[in-house]
């Protein structure tokens, strides 16, 4: 799955889709992993599907480690609720991939990374009043 992820493929992407909805985790996961070389929508979207919403918790940390590897940092939304999974191994993947995507140098507490990204966006500066 890997290997069809690096050709680069729709075809591919289409398949590596399909893959994420195996009853086997070992797949969903191997095709989490390849998806993480496609940049599309429909390849985004299902990561962050199964990143929310895979019931194990392989698959989601493969989509968590993905996401990040494609370097769009519109998925951090996304990354910072995967900081609240219950398992250990997804938080981290989480984490790694925010740290990569945004550079910031925030701990993996969940409500630091909220306040970050909710604050990043500022007004713009009123204009200089002209004397």
């Amino acid at each position: 799955a890997v290997a069809l992820g690096r050709m680069g493929d729709p075809a591919a992407a289409k398949a590596l889709v399909a893959a994420l909805g195996s009853p086997d985790w070992h797949v969903r996961r191997a095709a989490a992993l390849g998806l993480g070389s496609f940049t599309d929508a429909t390849a985004t979207a299902a990561l962050r599907k199964a990143l929310a919403d895979d019931p194990h918790w392989c698959v989601r940390r493969a989509a968590a480690a993905a996401l990040g590897g494609i370097g769009d940092a519109s998925h951090a939304p996304r990354l910072i609720a995967a900081l609240d999974d219950e398992h250990w191994s997804v938080r981290q993947a989480a984490h790694e991939s925010l740290l990569a995507l945004t550079r910031q140098k925030l701990n993996a507490d969940p409500q630091a990374w909220r306040a970050w990204w909710g604050g990043r966006t500022r007004t713009p500066p009123a204009p200089a009043k002209k004397e």
